[in-house]
């Protein structure tokens, strides 16, 4: 098993790059546990001066062996969740096995009194079947799909290092990078939480990118792209590497915190999504105005097009007044909600959901603010585009985000050795 799952990660780097992995590791971890200490220690201290919590994922066996290090970091309010046993791709194993492991894992940080409300596959490598397994397990979320930046540029780096870049892509199932994909979903009682790439590894490691104001660059390019369509961002920076990318994370901070954005841990996010879930809105048309009323979270912005209703109780003259603590009274000649045909695909359902766009069956006689698309197939494409047409109605929608903000961001970051002997031990012994 140990010979196959390096023979596959060697598959996703030239030998150079291999060379270079194997000389990096060495430099990086030491044979006692206190270089990976200080790293740990660097990344909490940059992330706490900005009151930010990260959630580091760990593999049990690493936690299982220095419980008493991550016991000292969960005191200090840094967040952790489940990383498998050890360090290998999970996606060809039978259910029952991965059954066995996961409940595995969780027994142990159950044990060592370390707290996870989800799990990251190792090299977000995983299958979809898995998800009844976590769910099963009483985990609350999942964060193993992808959504790539389209900003980076093969005229950029060395032909090797692209090269590079495109193995470890390839192993990936990933999405594009954009305003539909950047979202969170809810898949039965599990909320999957995209991680966004390019991440340190690929930065650093894959594409031989070392200055910090580069890495800050990119990174706070994707920050801006995202915020910009309201997005989720959750960046991944591996502990490992602090010292090479820790000005690139303060600086990045630094900008993340002029904006109105929600940072907070994935566990936040996961609760926020469901909490979301529960709001209720009710909408009865009138003669010349429609009521509208909102049971549920008290944190959850209501906006009709582009005006945030919850935020004010002056109208400014737009069309809508307040008529109670939650409820609102919309002038207007037409439904304030999208008429949806009644054969409606069920990942049209989920797309308009998640967006938080309200919607009924198209009722004849009624006169609505949008009438969806007879056909019209549920491509990423596709979806982009009627987000963007969804805009400019108006419409009822849910708020993405609580009390106001207008995106989020989390950072994470794997944890699956804090020495030599753990990296080396993750190519030898059993599940």
């Amino acid at each position: 098993m140990g010979q196959l799952q390096l023979s596959k990660r060697l598959k996703t780097r030239s030998y150079d790059n291999a060379i270079h992995r194997i000389y990096s590791i060495s430099k990086r971890y030491g044979i006692t546990r206190n270089r990976f200490i200080q790293y740990l220690y660097k990344f909490y201290e940059i992330t706490n001066k900005y009151s930010v919590t990260p959630t580091f994922p760990v593999t049990a066996m690493v936690l299982a062996r220095h419980s008493r290090i991550f016991r000292i970091f969960q005191d200090l309010g840094v967040k952790f969740a489940i990383h498998g046993y050890r360090h290998v791709d999970y996606s060809g194993f039978k259910l029952e096995d991965i059954s066995r492991i996961i409940r595995k894992t969780v027994e142990i940080f159950q044990d060592k009194k370390i707290v996870a409300a989800g799990f990251r596959f190792p090299y977000l490598r995983w299958n979809k079947e898995f998800r009844d397994i976590l769910e099963k397990e009483g985990l609350e979320w999942s964060s193993n799909e992808t959504v790539c930046w389209k900003g980076l540029d093969n005229t950029s780096f060395m032909e090797n290092d692209w090269k590079n870049f495109q193995k470890i892509m390839a192993t990936y199932s990933s999405q594009e990078f954009n305003s539909v994909s950047l979202l969170p979903k809810i898949y039965g009682a599990i909320v999957e939480l995209p991680v966004a790439l390019p991440d340190d590894d690929i930065l650093i490691d894959r594409l031989k990118i070392y200055k910090q104001e580069e890495i800050f660059n990119y990174w706070h390019k994707m920050f801006i792209d995202s915020h910009k369509e309201n997005g989720y961002l959750n960046y991944q920076m591996h502990p490992e590497r602090t010292l090479l990318f820790c000005d690139a994370l303060e600086s990045l901070l630094q900008e993340i915190k002029k904006e109105s954005v929600w940072v907070v841990s994935l566990d936040a996010v996961s609760r926020w999504w469901k909490e979301r879930s529960t709001t209720d809105v009710r909408v009865v048309p009138k003669t010349r105005d429609t009521t509208v009323t909102v049971s549920g979270s008290k944190r959850t912005n209501l906006f009709w097009g582009k005006d945030c209703l919850t935020c004010s109780d002056i109208d400014k003259g737009k069309g809508w007044k307040r008529t109670g603590a939650s409820r609102w009274s919309i002038t207007g000649k037409t439904i304030p909600l999208i008429a949806v045909p009644n054969k409606f695909q069920e990942g049209w359902r989920s797309f308009l959901t998640n967006l938080g766009y309200l919607y009924e069956l198209n009722k004849n006689g009624k006169t609505y603010a949008y009438r969806f698309p007879e056909k019209i197939e549920c491509t990423s494409e596709n979806r982009i585009k009627l987000k963007q047409e969804l805009a400019q109605y108006s419409l009822l929608r849910i708020g993405l985000w609580p009390e106001g903000y207008k995106s989020a961001v989390s950072i994470s970051g794997d944890i699956d050795s804090i020495n030599t002997w753990d990296f080396l031990e993750r190519f030898c012994g059993k599940e």
